[in-house]
């Protein structure tokens, strides 16, 4: 008998572990979010606002309409949009270099200021090109 709850443990086990291997038991990290915004910007503008903190982005229902990120100053081209160099050891100044279309004339130095919605890291605000895109 003891064996046989010792193999029915085991299977309960790795049955929890399976379902737990995609989830992320601890939100959305910083470069996660960071990705999901410069993804909405390459293929779903509509929701690109999705990656901001609806409580602490005084800006927030301005950011919806997706023609909002071309006024903004991320024309619609190709290539697409891409970060490198991203630097998360500040989460009030996570740094980056980003580079896009032709007409958005990167690379160009882009700050996103983060902050913490229960387990998931969101895009409070974000500095480029010596002003505020979204605050």
């Amino acid at each position: 008998m003891k064996i046989r709850n010792i193999i029915l443990l085991i299977i309960l086990g790795i049955i929890i572990m399976v379902g737990f291997a995609g989830c992320s038991l601890f939100g959305t990290k910083i470069d996660e979010r960071i990705d999901s915004f410069i993804s909405d910007l390459n293929n779903d503008r509509a929701n690109a606002y999705t990656n901001f903190h609806s409580g602490k982005t005084t800006d927030y229902n301005v950011i919806k309409p997706e023609g909002y990120w071309t006024t903004a100053g991320f024309p619609v081209g190709t290539p697409a949009y891409s970060i490198s160099g991203l630097d998360d050891s500040d989460s009030d100044y996570v740094t980056a270099s980003i580079t896009g279309p032709a007409a958005f004339g990167g690379p160009k130095p882009i700050t996103f200021n983060m902050a913490k919605d229960g387990f998931d890291w969101m895009i409070d605000n974000i500095y480029m090109d010596a002003g505020y895109v979204v605050q």
